[in-house]
């Protein structure tokens, strides 16, 4: 008797994260078709995205850390789909956003002059 192989489907995966995340309490930023985005809460955090380097700096050093967002995609449509559509809203942020930079910020990179008198850059 064949048995079926669980999380094939689109649908089964999709319907396994959302009952996991609403289970350990995430919040669901964005919804779209075979796209999802969540705010992981800390614990789920830690236990997720494997950082204990950081974790133990975050807390030995009382940080306050923003909570990672986890962005889903089930299907290459909705990967290319929302892909466009954070590039768009990015460019959007930095046309409102724009940053000057001064002098004093910039690295400079002086040629360094080797024995045969061409310039070497660093």
């Amino acid at each position: 008797m064949p048995t079926s192989v669980p999380l094939r489907e689109q649908g089964e995966r999709m319907a396994f994260c959302e009952t996991y995340f609403d289970a350990v309490g995430a919040q669901v930023v964005y919804l779209a078709d075979g796209y999802r985005e969540v705010r992981l809460p800390l614990d789920v955090d830690k236990e997720l995205t494997d950082r204990p380097f950081f974790w133990l700096w975050a807390e030995k050093t009382h940080q306050k850390i923003e909570p990672t967002t986890l962005r889903l995609s089930f299907t290459e449509e909705a990967k290319r789909r929302e892909d466009a559509r954070l590039a768009a809203e990015h460019q959007l942020h930095l046309e409102k956003n724009p940053r000057r930079i001064r002098t004093s910020e910039c690295l400079r990179r002086r040629p360094r002059r080797s024995s045969s008198r061409s310039a070497v850059f660093v």
